[in-house]
């Protein structure tokens, strides 16, 4: 990068990208659409450990074939190695060379191996009762990670706090990290395979918002449906809010746009956390942002139980495909709006499977 590559806010004023200010002045997420479109024109090295394009493959379902994007033939096992390996990449080349990230999940397992292959210090925070091969999977790149007692917005708590001396390398915050997965529109689109409708399952949108920014980028976006677990689902209840107020006289076209709102029982945060950590996010810092791509996309977002959930892994199982339980939210809302009749017969799905099963 030969000049200086900048972070902006709603009000255009920048921030340096290696500096230590993580979010805008006024408390806001950075605008991420300049900070992508900058990093598109730039070339530096990437960090690499044998990544390529991953598989897209027909996975016929109750009638309905659904390309299936198997996001989860990364490196680390997720779609997060996208954003950690432009974020790596890109501060390795800023100088940055020790950062901090909150995660006891795929992004902290994506930062720790990118991070470790890059030769960058990198410190994961995690709550004390995180558990698992994925916790294990960030033990073992030799990252040190800090066990914080409470709830899970304790250990964002800490990471911020550290984030005085260390670069804070959010995969919710920082641009870089969304530049990483706009990078998968450009596959599609690269390759011929960009589809009618996208389906994938949404917590933070770090997947959702660089495939929207990646798309509006080089052309049109596809029709992007958010899948989230009821009981931890507050992507869906803003759409729905949003379809809901307006003018009486667009009533009747809001109906048609709007949410459907899968859910046959009240279900507990703690359930749906327990059966989609990947996407258990209740206060979602980009939540406008997302709810806004949604609906320039003429997408939508969709609730399902947890039973559905477990019944889709476990059908993707049968088909040789084994992915984490977070996927199968994906599935589940696809089968539903089948059922309800939300698609056109001729209708190119694509649903983004985003972690393996070996995770969980």
């Amino acid at each position: 990068m030969s000049a200086p590559l900048w972070f902006f806010d709603a009000a255009g004023n920048r921030y340096p990208a290696d500096g230590l200010v993580w979010r805008a002045d006024d408390d806001t997420p950075f605008v991420l659409h300049p900070t992508i479109d900058a990093l598109s024109e730039i070339e530096f090295p990437l960090v690499s450990i044998g990544e390529s394009s991953t598989p897209l493959i027909p996975i016929r379902l109750a009638g309905r074939e659904y390309d299936c994007k198997l996001e989860f033939r990364q490196p680390s096992g997720s779609f997060k190695d996208r954003g950690a390996q432009m974020m790596v990449s890109a501060l390795k080349h800023l100088g940055v060379g020790a950062v901090v990230e909150d995660s006891s999940g795929n992004a902290g397992a994506a930062l720790a191996t990118y991070a470790a292959a890059a030769g960058m210090a990198c410190t994961i925070v995690i709550p004390r009762s995180a558990r698992g091969p994925v916790v294990t999977q960030i033990s073992m790149t030799g990252a040190p990670f800090l066990r914080v007692p409470g709830p899970r917005h304790q250990a964002t708590e800490l990471a911020r706090k550290m984030a005085g001396e260390l670069y804070y390398a959010s995969h919710i915050y920082n641009p870089l990290f969304y530049a990483g997965t706009a990078r998968l529109a450009d596959e599609l689109i690269d390759s011929g395979s960009v589809p009618d409708t996208i389906i994938l399952p949404v917590g933070n949108g770090t997947l959702l918002l660089g495939l929207y920014h990646g798309f509006k980028r080089r052309g049109a976006v596809p029709r992007l449906i958010a899948a989230q677990l009821a009981g931890m689902d507050p992507i869906t209840r803003e759409f729905r809010h949003r379809g809901v107020a307006i003018s009486l006289g667009e009533s009747r076209a809001a109906e048609a746009r709007s949410v459907r709102h899968v859910r046959t029982s009240t279900r507990p945060a703690r359930l749906a956390a327990r059966i989609a950590p990947g996407i258990a996010t209740a206060h979602p810092a980009r939540l406008h942002e997302i709810v806004e791509a949604l609906q320039e996309s003429g997408g939508e977002a969709v609730s399902v139980e947890a039973p559905a959930v477990i019944t889709a892994q476990r059908t993707l199982a049968e088909h040789g495909i084994y992915v984490e339980s977070t996927s199968g939210v994906a599935v589940a809302a696809a089968e539903f709006l089948d059922v309800s009749g939300r698609f056109g017969t001729s209708e190119r799905i694509m649903i983004i499977l985003t972690g393996s099963g070996l995770k969980r």
